[in-house]
């Protein structure tokens, strides 16, 4: 985190991923391949020099090292980090957008982002105490989500859902003491996804519209917070249509 502080950049690792980061236009500082590894990548090689982006060969063992994963691909690269800061019309964020209240976990804020574009949401907002969407593992598990859809942060959460309302959003929250009737399919809305452990904080829940909790006829409690998050982006984005 102190490293994507100072620099500004973050890193990806897959040469996938540098082919959708090239698609998507993002901003390239320079990517690394291990030395068995560049005979396979010739393409990639050749569209990232193409861009003039500086291209390193290393060796195997230090790529892991680099990479920090227990099954590096054997190729690495810098990427400039975009803003997060939200824009001045809120209306940017979509008639659907999704915000996160402490969600901490890294795998779950990615495969948020990852499941909030493959539904259309216009954004994700992630307010304090989430994982940062430059973590490394919040990149892996968003395969590229981080590319398509507009990722915003904020310390305020429920003054932003505050604003919102007042802009004709619906605030809806995912809460264990919520009505279990799906919500109507409405013009703009935002869903709240709270924190693993304790949910939605409670300023945040004052300023949700709806409180809705997700049917479970078996005996669990709950749901992973990603899990109950991409149920009910479907049910409000897709099959509320």
């Amino acid at each position: 985190p102190k490293g994507r502080k100072e620099t500004g950049l973050y890193a990806i690792a897959g040469a996938k991923l540098f082919e959708e980061a090239l698609e998507m236009r993002q901003r390239f500082h320079s990517a690394a391949f291990a030395f068995d590894k560049t005979e396979k990548h010739q393409d990639v090689i050749r569209l990232l020099e193409e861009s003039g982006i500086p291209v390193y060969a290393m060796p195997g063992a230090m790529m892991e090292s680099v990479c920090g994963t227990e099954t590096p691909q054997g190729a690495f690269a810098l990427l400039h980090a975009p803003s997060f800061d939200l824009p001045d019309d809120l209306l940017q964020l979509g008639t659907k957008t999704v915000a996160l209240d402490g969600v901490q976990d890294p795998g779950n804020v990615g495969a948020i982002m990852r499941t909030a574009q493959a539904f259309g949401a216009g954004s994700v907002v992630l307010g304090k105490g989430c994982a940062s969407p430059l973590n490394p593992k919040v990149v892996r598990s968003c395969m590229g989500a981080i590319f398509r859809i507009p990722v915003y942060e904020t310390d305020d959460i429920a003054d932003l859902l505050a604003v919102l309302k007042n802009k004709g959003y619906t605030t809806i929250a995912g809460h264990v003491q919520g009505n279990e009737e799906t919500p109507a399919c409405l013009e703009r809305c935002a869903l709240v996804i709270g924190n693993e452990a304790r949910g939605v904080s409670p300023g945040v829940e004052k300023q949700c519209s709806v409180l809705w909790r997700l049917p479970m006829p078996g005996s669990m409690e709950s749901l992973n917070a990603s899990v109950a998050a991409g149920v009910m982006m479907y049910e409000l984005f897709v099959r509320e249509k």
